[in-house]
């Protein structure tokens, strides 16, 4: 009987080697250094560093499927505001997950502690600088052996008011419109043009015209170097976002066309100015 258990024990260390090695095999089989199952995995990759940067954004909203989206637009920090106009203007962390926040505006003695904080500027012009303080409680110093929990960023907008009378003057303080020439970056060779149009003084617009021969984006949302686009056509429908880069020359179009078999292709537009 003795000898019988031993081979028993041994039998069942056998197995037990033998799955082991087996979910070893299959985790060196996987390279995902994101992926807790993989053998290469990195828990730093994922884990968060107190981090108070963020981004100036203004926003708005588009129909999709019968219901309103919210879409936040990146802006630049220098922003052109009609003379006596106001602006609206958001400031969005870059990250979600800190335990505390604190906006402080210009020299309004006030401290904010939403996450994503709203400004009203009106009849405003120079520099005003916000700043972004942030806590975490635990912060991952096994990661971010230097991360002490605390973290403050300070960003300046530039308001320079202007005044306008025709298309042609106020389309200077617009500068993603314009016509284009380029090329999706899966058929570099096949160039073709775009247009931004803004379509009558009345603010009827912005539109875009090229980018899909059969038809001209109309539902879209945007600002003086940033668009954001839905459409949902019979054959499928296209979502994405136009960028006009800081040389004032350059636009990318990043997008997706899906398919209303359940297939989504993305797309790479990228243009100069003609």
């Amino acid at each position: 009987m003795p000898i019988k258990n031993n081979f028993l024990v041994i039998g069942g260390y056998v197995i037990s080697l033998f799955f082991a090695l087996a979910i070893s095999s299959c985790k060196k089989d996987c390279l995902d250094p994101t992926n807790p199952e993989c053998s290469n995995y990195d828990a730093c990759l994922t884990a968060t560093r107190t981090s108070a940067d963020f981004g100036f954004f203004n926003k708005g909203y588009l129909s999709s499927n019968g219901e309103s989206v919210e879409i936040f637009l990146p802006t630049r920090d220098t922003v052109f505001i009609p003379e006596g106009g106001s602006y609206f203007m958001y400031y969005r962390p870059n990250s979600s997950e800190m335990d505390y926040y604190e906006w402080q505006i210009g020299l309004d003695p006030r401290t904010f502690n939403d996450s994503i904080h709203r400004t009203i500027f009106q009849n405003v012009a120079g520099d005003i600088d916000v700043t972004l303080k942030v806590e975490q409680e635990l912060p991952n110093t096994d990661c971010f052996p230097d991360d002490t929990g605390v973290d403050q960023v300070t960003r300046t907008i530039h308001f320079i008011p202007y005044t306008a009378s025709t298309i042609e003057e106020e389309l200077k303080y617009r500068p993603i419109y314009g016509e284009y020439l380029g090329a999706n970056e899966d058929a570099p060779l096949d160039t073709f043009r775009i247009q931004i149009i803004r379509r009558d003084w009345a603010g009827v617009g912005p539109y875009v015209e090229g980018l899909f021969k059969e038809f001209i984006v109309w539902r879209l949302t945007g600002n003086s170097h940033y668009i954001y686009f839905i459409e949902e056509r019979t054959e499928y429908n296209a979502e994405g976002s136009i960028e006009l880069l800081p040389d004032n020359k350059t636009i990318v179009i990043d997008y997706l066309i899906k398919h209303h078999d359940g297939s989504v292709i993305p797309k790479k537009w990228v243009g100069e100015k003609i």
